[in-house]
């Protein structure tokens, strides 16, 4: 379980109180692991193996970059590209749940799916083509120990005079994604925080852009419905963007016999959101395209 607290002592007292609770059902909890040192030492005591844990894991940051468990080191280093066993290896050891690297993550899915897709076996040699492919990806993802994201909105949502959802959709042949922005405004301030993101990889059955398209935007409203169980805080306004004129249409019109595939889809998205909140725009402005692109492998930015 992830979780964030606005202070210290908030964190402290919930943790408590969820100790307690579970204590009173037989259920121990232990090992609780805090980027705020002097919290976890408080929770779990100085010589805890949660404590001994931590150090471990930020001496290791320092000596390498990742690790990979059973995956061997002329894989690591990029001598040799892995076989379809160690690349889904590495894939199911890459920890976002939040997912701040989906531009990222979905290229290894994509490889994967590929794999799959040429009936490439577990311990088989990964075809040239993709070895180019996974080559590129894992020369670029050496730079996620740079990138920094800055998303800490909770200080300036007590104080917030408006606070805006924005949802992002997108989609191509071979992933879709939806990404979700706060727009906080303070006075003549404005603050703008990427919340979270998901991105999936196109289904291996192939079908057309605009119901790709649409299924990103099924994705966005369920992002939204997660973001409201998440969060306390009330939200003034709520927009979807999607650079797909079809869907907006779909979702827009009054007319409703469509095909299966477009009528359920249609019918999940109008049971959480209105269609006034669907707004078009450009492919070139629409930052959730990050994630669709994965065969381009873009560069991580700092």
């Amino acid at each position: 379980m992830v979780m964030s607290f606005n202070s210290a002592e908030e964190a402290i007292e919930v943790i408590n109180e969820a100790v307690k609770i579970n204590a009173a059902a037989s259920f121990k909890h232990r090992d609780f692991i805090f980027n705020d040192k002097l919290v976890q030492q408080k929770l779990n005591g100085e010589g805890s193996s949660a404590n001994k844990q931590i150090i471990r894991m930020e001496r290791q940051a320092t000596m390498e970059k990742f690790k990979f468990h059973k995956i061997t080191h002329d894989v690591i280093d990029g001598t040799r590209p892995p076989t379809k066993r160690e690349l889904l290896g590495i894939a199911m050891s890459m920890y976002d749940p939040f997912g701040l690297l989906a531009n990222v993550t979905i290229c290894i899915k994509s490889l994967v799916q590929a794999m799959w897709k040429q009936r490439v076996q577990w311990d088989e040699a990964m075809p040239y083509e993709l070895a180019q492919q996974w080559s590129k990806w894992w020369s670029n993802i050496q730079s996620v120990k740079h990138l920094s994201v800055p998303r800490c909105y909770s200080l300036m949502l007590p104080v917030a005079e408006e606070i805006q959802l924005h949802i992002f959709v997108d989609a191509s042949s071979l992933a879709y994604a939806a990404v979700a922005y706060l727009r906080i405004k303070k006075g003549d301030k404005i603050d703008v925080a990427m919340v979270c993101a998901k991105s999936r990889c196109a289904p291996l059955k192939g079908t057309t852009i605009p119901r790709l398209e649409l299924q990103a935007a099924v994705l966005g409203c369920r992002l939204k419905e997660s973001l409201e169980r998440c969060h306390d805080f009330r939200v003034s306004s709520t927009t979807f963007w999607s650079d797909s004129k079809t869907d907006i249409l779909w979702i827009r019109s009054t007319r409703r016999d469509y095909k299966q595939f477009v009528a359920y889809r249609v019918a999940e998205i109008l049971s959480t959101t209105s269609s006034d909140q669907w707004r078009w725009i450009p492919t070139t402005l629409n930052v959730a395209d990050e994630a669709t692109l994965s065969l381009k492998f873009a560069e991580v930015e700092n």
